[in-house]
């Protein structure tokens, strides 16, 4: 995870970017923030950064999306 925050303007205080071996989980802390949507950014395997926007309420979890058969 290479930024979380609650906005493109800039990640949460304290935030370290963190590398996710394929296939294992992690878990990150959002501080003192509780609203329900944030802002993920990840490098593709291009190096490239991703943004996307999440909305959850409680717990927020990712999950990698099912290929169609």
């Amino acid at each position: 995870i290479a930024y979380l925050g609650r906005n493109e303007k800039g990640v949460f205080p304290g935030f370290k970017t963190v590398m996710i071996a394929p296939f294992s989980t992690v878990n990150t802390n959002t501080g003192s923030y509780s609203g329900s949507q944030f802002y993920l950014g990840y490098m593709d395997d291009y190096g490239a950064l991703r943004m996307t926007t999440l909305n959850c309420s409680g717990e927020c979890r990712l999950q990698a999306v099912e290929a169609k058969k």
